[in-house]
């Protein structure tokens, strides 16, 4: 799918519409209107990184384009690395300067293939800040299979498998939709202790519960897994346990 929408594969079926062009009548509107940035960028290691961005600007027929690769390296704060060969770089660094060849010829659409992948929890984090203030200027198709990356970037989710879309719409849509299948059936885990050795059949069989429900981590120490509607069902069975003389370790939903 990606490839298909950043042009580099032709789609056997469908349409692809970008900013109102048909990209199968004017295959022009990929350079005009389009910067990828793959998984997998393909920088040439070997080039400082001012040379390599005027290169891509070069290619992309970038007006003025010594004075835009300063632009770009300002706005990705590139500038105190202009002249760094590529390979010297950290991972964190090589991505932006990935970003930043998408971003030469100031398209108004990013399309970007999992942008954080690899990249160490602070350079993850400086490159979404990134991302959402480009999102101010840019639109930005962003995929990834980090969840939680999703939900602090995106403002709309595509949700996609097997080639087919499972869900499209705003953020708080899906949430609330989880909202709703989560509603009256919380998960409940519950580790509790004994001062006697049990069987984890003798806990399912004092507790009248299901064995698969309950772990055995030692002859003392357990954990029950249980899907309850409702606090009156917790609290009876916190009450079970105390009955029993088992001793509450953790609840935790």
């Amino acid at each position: 799918m990606i490839k298909i929408l950043s042009g580099l594969l032709s789609p056997s079926d469908g349409t692809i519409v970008l900013n109102g062009i048909n990209t199968a009548q004017d295959f022009s509107a990929y350079g005009k209107y389009v910067g990828l940035l793959s998984d997998k960028p393909a920088l040439y290691s070997a080039l400082t990184v001012f040379d390599y961005l005027l290169f891509c600007a070069q290619i992309k027929k970038v007006h003025n384009a010594q004075y835009q690769v300063l632009e770009v390296m300002k706005k990705l704060d590139l500038v105190n690395v202009r002249k760094s060969i590529i390979q010297t770089l950290s991972t964190g660094y090589r991505q932006r300067v990935a970003l930043a060849q998408a971003l030469v010829h100031n398209p108004p659409i990013l399309i970007l293939d999992e942008p954080t992948s690899g990249l160490d929890p602070q350079s993850a984090a400086n490159l979404r800040q990134i991302l959402l203030e480009l999102s101010t200027e840019h639109t930005i198709l962003f995929s990834s299979h980090v969840l939680h990356e999703v939900q602090n970037i995106c403002s709309h989710i595509t949700m996609i498998n097997q080639g087919k879309i499972l869900f499209h719409g705003l953020m708080q849509d899906l949430l609330r939709i989880g909202d709703n299948v989560l509603q009256g059936k919380k998960i409940i885990k519950i580790s509790f202790s004994s001062e006697q050795a049990f069987s984890r059949d003798d806990v399912s069989s004092n507790l009248m519960v299901d064995a698969k429900h309950v772990h055995q981590y030692s002859s003392t120490l357990f954990e029950l897994e249980v899907r309850l509607n409702s606090k009156e069902g917790l609290n009876l069975l916190v009450s079970k346990l105390i009955a029993k003389n088992f001793y509450i370790e953790q609840v935790t939903q």
